[in-house]
């Protein structure tokens, strides 16, 4: 019997949107990157969108063992950038506040999905949870006005990718 078909349905459904999330994440964090006039801002993004990239990578097998259908790439990408385009236009600070306001929960739900996740799945979603929370010390440091807050996306980044 194959146990991955034993997952919860709620567990399954939770995985597919993170998943796809994660996917239109890089295009979104890329195209907003693109509206700040301050370079460090859009710096930032990127480092975001890479955060998004190698978490849907790392999260694509875990579907795809579980036989979960996923819409296609380039749609998802476009996803992402039309509601990177649809988002009120406002100030870098606002939109670190909104980071601050709306990400935090994620790191929870995500925390959920690795409690009842089977335990092939673990470190995929292990990973999914540390790149929400590099994201939200990000944000806190941003609005704190640390001189280096961008230091949680790239020690995230340099754990996660493969060294060459």
């Amino acid at each position: 019997m194959d146990a991955s078909r034993n997952a919860a349905p709620n567990y399954r459904q939770a995985l597919l949107k993170a998943y796809e999330d994660e996917v239109a994440g890089v295009t979104y964090f890329a195209e907003l990157g693109k509206r700040y006039h301050d370079p460090r801002a859009g710096r930032t993004l990127a480092l975001v969108s890479e955060l998004e990239k190698v978490t849907a990578a790392a999260l694509q097998p875990v579907l795809d063992r579980h036989g979960i259908t996923y819409r296609d790439t380039e749609l998802l990408y476009d996803l992402g950038r039309e509601e990177a385009q649809a988002q009120v236009e406002g100030s870098w600070p606002e939109f670190v506040a909104f980071m601050l306001r709306d990400y935090p929960p994620y790191v929870e739900a995500f925390r959920d999905m690795e409690r009842i996740a089977p335990a092939d799945d673990r470190p995929a979603l292990h990973l999914l949870t540390l790149h929400e929370v590099a994201i939200v010390a990000f944000a806190e440091l941003e609005a704190a006005g640390a001189e280096d807050s961008t230091w949680p996306l790239r020690q995230f980044l340099d754990a996660a990718l493969p060294k060459r």
